[in-house]
């Protein structure tokens, strides 16, 4: 959620999940073929952001942030031995 400021959803006790009885009634899935078109299905587009969730679990687990994929024990490890 935001407001003028910014964004107020800011842990998960305060963002809104939506629940079951909310959903609408009549859900209706459409497969469109477009062999012509790549694949940008619903784990293909979602795969992108999976990165930044885990940099950003690490940082809030450590403090320290990770920047650079994958997240080896060696990367993470150097990250913690920073002191910024």
């Amino acid at each position: 959620m935001f407001d003028a400021s910014g964004v107020t959803s800011v842990d998960w006790t305060s963002y809104p999940i939506t629940t079951f009885t909310e959903l609408p009634d009549d859900l209706r899935i459409e497969l469109i073929n477009r062999p012509t078109l790549p694949a940008l299905g619903a784990g293909e587009a979602a795969i992108s952001v999976i990165p930044g969730a885990i940099a950003n679990a690490i940082w809030d687990a450590t403090g320290k942030r990770v920047r650079q994929v994958p997240f080896t024990p060696a990367r993470v490890k150097a990250a913690l031995a920073t002191s910024d």
